[in-house]
Parts: structure tokens; C-alpha cells; sequence
């Protein structure tokens, strides 16, 4: 897993995590929508708890800081490497990007 912080000349802070993959169908991708460890918290836990680290430690430096960190916007982006196949009657067949 990889973690990328950004913090914004408004304040804002954009926290990226990326985590490699590899699935035999689409649908597999389901479970990492919302991944979740082995003690039970899941990715949106860890990264609001970074979130509220970073206030944290920035708040010396802050001129209007907030009381905590509210609702994150959260995103699930997928990066697909080609070419996709698929296996119909017997033969392996590449998927264009529509199917």
C-alpha cells in the first residue's frame, strides 16, 4: 500500500492510497471498493485517522483551523491495464474497453 498527502494553498488536504492489484474478472474488483484489514477497521478509518494526524500536527501553523476533520469525500479509481481478455466457448478473446 502506498499513501500520497497532498495539502492545498487553501488548506485542504488530498490523501491518495494506492494499493496493486490483480483480478480474473471485473466483478472482483468489488472488494477493494471498501478494503477492509485484519483487525476490522477499513481503508476510510485509516485515512481519516492520517487526516486528523496532519491537522494535528499542523495546527501550531494554522490561522483558521477547524475542530475536526468532517465528512471525507472518498473516491475508488481503478487503473486497468490492457489488453483485456476473457475466455468464450473454449478460446481466449480480447475485450474492448465498451464490453
Amino acid at each position: 500500500m502506498e499513501r500520497v498527502v497532498k495539502i492545498m494553498p487553501v488548506g485542504a488536504i488530498s490523501i491518495t492510497i494506492s494499493v496493486p492489484f490483480e483480478v480474473d474478472d471485473l466483478r472482483d474488483l468489488v472488494d477493494y471498493h471498501e478494503l477492509r484489514f485484519n483487525d476490522g477497521t477499513t481503508l476510510t478509518d485509516e485515512v481519516r485517522s492520517l487526516g486528523e494526524q496532519i491537522r494535528r500536527e499542523m495546527l501550531p501553523t494554522l490561522i483558521k483551523p477547524v475542530q475536526a476533520i468532517g465528512d471525507v469525500e472518498a473516491y475508488t479509481v481503478f487503473c486497468i491495464e490492457g489488453p483485456l481478455r476473457k475466455v468464450y466457448a473454449g478460446e481466449e478473446v480480447e475485450l474492448s474497453a465498451e464490453q
